[in-house]
C-alpha cells in the first residue's frame, strides 16, 4: 500500500491521472514521510528513496549527512541498488568524512552485485584534471590525491 501512496504523491497530476484514472495531489513531504515510515519498519527500497529524498531536499530540507545515513542503512542489509550512491558520498566527502579507500570497497561491492557504476568507478580512466602537474593525468576512481579538482 505506502509504495503506490507514496508514488502517487511524487508523480505529476497528469502521470498520476493516466496511470491510475485518478487525479492526486502531488505533495513530496507527504511523501516523504510515507517513505520514512516504510524505511523505518525496514523496508530497503523505502531507505534508498528516503535516502534520495534527502540528498535533493525532496519534502524534506537537504541534508547530505542524513542521505548517506539512509544510503548506508539500505547497504548494510545488502541493497545493491545503493551501493553507488554511497560510495559516490564518500568519494566526494558528501554527509560523510571523505575517504577514497571506503568508496573503493563500496564500488567494489557494487560491481560485485553486478551494478555496472561501481565496475566503472574502478577501473582506470584517462581524463585531463585541473591542478595537475602535466596539466592531466591518469586517474583511477576514486581519484588519487593529486589528481583531485584544484
Amino acid at each position: 500500500e505506502w509504495p503506490t501512496r507514496a508514488t502517487r504523491k511524487c508523480s505529476t497530476p497528469s502521470h498520476s491521472a493516466t496511470t491510475t484514472g485518478q487525479h492526486v495531489t502531488q505533495d513530496y513531504a507527504e511523501a516523504a514521510g510515507l517513505f520514512l515510515r516504510a524505511a523505518d519498519q525496514g523496508d530497503l527500497d523505502a531507505q534508498l528513496i528516503y535516502g534520495i529524498c534527502y540528498r535533493d531536499g525532496t519534502g524534506v530540507p537537504q541534508d547530505d549527512r542524513e542521505a548517506a545515513r539512509f544510503f548506508r542503512r539500505a547497504a548494510n542489509k545488502g541493497l545493491a541498488d545503493v551501493q553507488d550512491a554511497l560510495g559516490y558520498h564518500y568519494q566526494l566527502g558528501k554527509g560523510v568524512p571523505q575517504d577514497d579507500g571506503e568508496a573503493a570497497r563500496i564500488y567494489r561491492r557494487a560491481a560485485d552485485f553486478g551494478q555496472p557504476i561501481g565496475a566503472v568507478q574502478l577501473r582506470p580512466v584517462p581524463r585531463p584534471w585541473k591542478g595537475s602537474a602535466a596539466g592531466g593525468c591518469r586517474s583511477y576512481s576514486p581519484l588519487p590525491p593529486r589528481c583531485r579538482a584544484g
